[in-house]
């Protein structure tokens, strides 16, 4: 059984993401390996929208992507994309800032997940 929904309703409150307040950065910055779906890291998925959002995600089980309902950042894309927000600004209006802000992505991410989970991510 997959158990990744009791993890993350465990989690504390500040580590709970909303999509809505990220540039889709788990899309982009992260290296996937997971079975059938391979992606390298800073590279696009190609079902992510110009709008941040994924254009299949109603039917990612169809095409091997069902892990994509797993993932949760514990919040630190939101974190990580709200100063870009707040500027007006975002990784697909300004290129020039996108290595830098999937670079500050990963980090992050490495350091919440060891955090929370006391190893290191597969990423």
């Amino acid at each position: 059984m997959d158990d990744s929904i009791e993890v993350y309703n465990a989690l504390p409150e500040n580590f709970k993401h909303d999509c809505n307040k990220c540039q889709s950065l788990c899309c982009i910055a992260l290296k996937i390996d997971w079975g059938e779906f391979q992606k390298p890291q800073d590279v696009r998925c190609d079902f992510l929208t110009d709008d941040f959002k994924c254009s299949s995600w109603d039917t990612l089980g169809e095409v091997g992507r069902e892990s994509c309902y797993n993932f949760f950042c514990m919040n630190t894309g939101p974190a990580v994309s709200t100063p870009l927000f707040n500027a007006g600004t975002d990784w697909q209006e300004t290129p020039a800032i996108a290595t830098v802000l999937f670079e500050q992505f990963r980090k992050a991410y490495i350091v919440t997940f060891k955090q929370v989970f006391n190893v290191d991510p597969e990423i």
